[in-house]
């Protein structure tokens, strides 16, 4: 019975070093327009294609304007994508690869206890993320006038300070 639970748990950490981390993929958003699209068919096929060819990602296709959107982890070019609707009789109008935002960036405190402390939060607009962390800091000092001393106090003993 242990050995059975070994070889599952060696066989489930091979095949996530195969897959890798889901959450830290890429994803690009691709925004196109398609002449020739006449045929429900021909819109059901090209979702399913797409679909297929990640399965991660998302896609709309509106046959009635030729609109297509597509959210995928795949890097594309316009050739790329002409060549994936070809089979279809279909021809590319336009192609745009449309800005996928980014999760901001939060930096966490390294020590536990000190879970309250402000964090800089980056969404992409340095001046009101400094403001906003420069505001929440000042209030979090005048709450916290101990800790914030002995977290800006220098080492007295050299060689035992850690990362912490």
């Amino acid at each position: 019975m242990l050995r059975s639970d070994l070889f599952r748990t060696i066989g489930v950490l091979f095949s996530a070093a195969l897959i890798g981390p889901l959450s830290a993929q890429e994803f690009h958003h691709y925004r196109a327009t398609v002449a020739g699209m006449t045929s429900t068919m021909q819109e059901k096929e090209l979702t399913d294609q797409l679909q297929a060819a990640d399965l991660q990602g998302k896609v709309y296709v509106d046959r009635s304007t030729g609109a297509i959107d597509w959210t995928t982890t795949l890097r594309m070019e316009r050739i790329q994508f002409a060549y994936r609707l070809g089979r279809y009789g279909l021809s590319v109008e336009t192609f745009e690869e449309i800005e996928t935002p980014q999760p901001p960036l939060v930096r966490t405190p390294r020590r536990p206890q000190l879970a309250d402390m402000p964090l800089y939060m980056d969404t992409g607009d340095p001046q009101r993320d400094n403001e906003r962390y420069d505001a929440y800091k000042a209030a979090w000092i005048a709450t916290h006038p101990d800790q914030y001393e002995e977290l800006t106090a220098p080492s007295s003993v050299a060689g035992t300070g850690t990362n912490e």
